[in-house]
C-alpha cells in the first residue's frame, strides 16, 4: 500500500478545538441566504482560500432554492484545488448535518480523510451533484490510497 498524506474535511468546530490555523486551511461556508453574524466573524480569519455557496437542503433537485450543478462544479473544482495543494478544508455550515454531510461524502472519493460525525444525514442531491462534478482520474480508491482506474468509479 502506498502511504499519501491525504488533507482532512473538517466541520469549522472541530477545527477550533484542534487549534487549525486558518492559513493552512481552505474555507467552505455554506447558507440559506439569512445573515448570520458568525458567518462574517468567520470569513474576515486568514484562510488560504474561501468559497461561500448559498442553497437550501433540499433532495429534489427541481427546487428553486437546491444546489444547482454549477454550484457542485464550483464545489467539486474548490476540493479538488485544496486536495492538490495539501489544505485541509473546514466546512461551516448552519447545522453541519445535511448539506455540509453531502460535501464531506463527496470530499471522501477525493480521498480527504473524515472523522465519523455523531450525526450526519448527507442530502443525497448535494453528493450526487458534486460527484458527478469530479473528473474520474480525480476519484480516489479509499483502500489503496491511489487514483482509480477511469473504469472504476464507484459513484
Amino acid at each position: 500500500m502506498i502511504a499519501v498524506n491525504v488533507p482532512r474535511m473538517i466541520a469549522l468546530r472541530r477545527a477550533r478545538e484542534l487549534g487549525l490555523e486558518p492559513s493552512g486551511c481552505a474555507l467552505l461556508v455554506i447558507h440559506d441566504g439569512i445573515p448570520e453574524p458568525e458567518v462574517e466573524e468567520i470569513l474576515r480569519a486568514d484562510w488560504a482560500t474561501t468559497l461561500v455557496e448559498c442553497f437550501f437542503d433540499v433532495d429534489d433537485p427541481e427546487e428553486d432554492l437546491a444546489i444547482t450543478e454549477e454550484q457542485a462544479n464550483s464545489i467539486s473544482l474548490f476540493l479538488l484545488s485544496a486536495r492538490d495543494a495539501g489544505l485541509n478544508v473546514v466546512a461551516a455550515c448552519k447545522a453541519g448535518v445535511s448539506r455540509s454531510g453531502g460535501v464531506v461524502e463527496a470530499a471522501t472519493a477525493l480521498g480527504f480523510c473524515t472523522k465519523r460525525a455523531v450525526v450526519r444525514v448527507p442530502n443525497s442531491l448535494v453528493r450526487r451533484r458534486i460527484v458527478s462534478a469530479f473528473p474520474e482520474e480525480a476519484v480516489w480508491d479509499a483502500e489503496q490510497q491511489v487514483p482509480r482506474s477511469r473504469f472504476s468509479r464507484a459513484y
